[in-house]
């Protein structure tokens, strides 16, 4: 397995699903699997989530809620990827995304950081404004 996507979400159900289907149009040869973890959220996120179809592997972990951080830990602990790839729920990938990671990773990078569009239905906050 070649990367771990992980993805903590909280009460943004609507949003996070849009998040996982752009994933779906991801161009990569390499495996990749997805985890979202519901931190705590009680609009229905695990629920939509596990009526989702996808082309990966895809694991959902529901925990208290507790914090993106925590979030994050928690999925990296049941990762099998080689690399890791954090984004926010409200992220959307682009197509070449793991592809550019994982050249970047190839040509020596320890770690890489990039511009990830955020979903329009995003909250306004300093991050979505820079």
């Amino acid at each position: 397995m070649n990367f771990s996507i992980i993805i903590p979400t909280f009460q943004r159900r609507d949003i996070v699903i849009e998040s996982i289907k752009a994933l779906s149009k991801l161009r990569f040869d390499g495996d990749f699997e997805v985890i979202v973890v519901v931190d705590g959220s009680q609009d229905g996120s695990r629920e939509a989530l596990e009526h989702l179809t996808v082309d990966f592997p895809f694991t959902i972990i529901e925990q208290p809620n507790q914090g993106s951080a925590t979030a994050r830990n928690n999925g990296t602990a049941n990762a099998k990827g080689e690399l890791i790839l954090f984004l926010d729920d409200d992220m959307e990938a682009h197509p070449k995304l793991l592809q550019e990671h994982y050249r970047s990773h190839q040509q020596g990078a320890d770690m890489v950081l990039g511009h990830i569009p955020l979903h329009p239905d995003s909250p306004k906050n300093f991050l979505s404004k820079a």
